[in-house]
């Protein structure tokens, strides 16, 4: 089957959203200790967890609405709330495998478990795999470059004030108690270092996303010649 016929598949279109929707939900789930009997509350805290939900609900609105289409209709509904979810779970992917692992010390035995894997690598993938095959390229607003950052310095403005006042502990971190989920973020730790370490990583996904919304654009441009 050709990809054009398959992107229009509606059984494909809806199997792929239940098995990612699915996935998803068991990743979430087993991260926050739901199938270990203790669920962890801190860990709805935690950015992966929160991106992870978010395609989680991209993936089931997607799914009704592939149920509810006619066959063979286009199952890519809306390029740029898509873009905006794959933009914040590919944050967790990036600054997973480029920043905590590495300067974190994060053993390889728990790199290579699923449930690490499902919820900083397998979902992000799937989210990706979703805009890439089913979306319409030269949809996205130079605005989006903007919006897609929306959604993190929400919650920078949830967990610093949390972190400040020391109201959640998420246990030890380099031989200290921390209150902030993620190391980088730990002002008690760095100090106004956190600063320009948050606006560095904010540069670098908003370059990320306009690079994104070049290469969308013109290939856009390249699809209606």
């Amino acid at each position: 089957m050709k990809r054009t016929e398959l992107r229009n598949s509606k059984a494909f279109a809806a199997g792929f959203r239940l098995f990612a929707m699915l996935f998803a939900l068991w990743g979430i789930l087993q991260t926050i200790g739901v199938f270990a009997g203790q669920v962890f509350h801190t860990a709805l805290l935690y950015y992966t967890v929160q991106s992870n939900i978010l395609a989680l609900l991209l993936f089931g609105v997607y799914f009704v609405r592939t149920l509810r289409s006619p066959k063979g209709s286009n199952y890519g509904f809306s390029p740029r709330l898509s873009f905006l979810v794959t933009h914040a779970i590919m944050i967790t992917m990036f600054v997973f495998w480029f920043v905590l692992a590495p300067f974190d010390f994060v053993p390889i035995a728990y790199l290579l478990r699923l449930d690490n894997l499902a919820v900083h690598l397998i979902t992000p993938l799937l989210v990706l795999f979703d805009y890439l095959f089913f979306h319409k390229r030269g949809t996205l607003k130079k605005q989006d470059c903007v919006l897609c950052l929306v959604y993190p310095y929400i919650y920078l403005a949830i967990v610093l004030p949390l972190g400040l006042l020391h109201k959640v502990n998420f246990g030890a971190m380099w031989g200290s108690p921390s209150y902030y989920p993620y190391m980088f973020l730990d002002i008690d730790l760095l100090g106004w270092l956190v600063l320009p370490i948050v606006l560095g990583m904010s540069g670098f996904f908003a370059l990320l996303a306009w690079l994104w919304y070049r290469a969308d654009k013109k290939l856009g441009n390249k699809n209606n010649l």
